[in-house]
């Protein structure tokens, strides 16, 4: 599994998470949320797949936002471009990670946003 390493403002730390981000406007049209999603994951990480399949869509925060999360998985990624394409504020590290790893990064507080755990809990009942 790819997790991207990443300053959390809110909470101050480096956290590992997966890659995520928001809809942009290109050319004045919004792109749809699958679009989104691979351009998220080649911009972050530098990989790309064709093996993509949607597992959820819900609001992220029901009670004090009407924004919503889609969550994807990704299967069969290859590494495309050898460098990120990141955002100015922005810092990301691509680490590649057993299941188990990542279990234990959960339990030590080091994967620590719901939404991506979630994800990957959402994820296990796919593979």
């Amino acid at each position: 599994m790819s997790v991207s390493g990443s300053s959390d403002r809110g909470i101050r730390q480096v956290t590992t998470e997966f890659c995520a981000g928001c809809i942009e406007c290109i050319d004045g049209v919004l792109e749809d949320i699958l679009s989104a999603a691979k351009r998220e994951l080649l911009e972050e990480t530098g990989y790309g797949s064709d093996d993509w399949r949607h597992l959820l869509t819900l609001p992220s925060y029901a009670a004090l936002s009407d924004n919503y999360m889609s969550i994807f998985l990704a299967k069969n990624c290859q590494k495309i471009n050898s460098h990120q394409d990141q955002d100015e504020d922005e810092f990301l590290n691509v680490y590649l990670y057993s299941r188990d790893e990542l279990e234990e990064k959960v339990k030590n507080g080091e994967f620590a946003q719901a939404a991506h755990i979630l994800a990957l809990l959402m994820a296990d009942q796919c593979v």
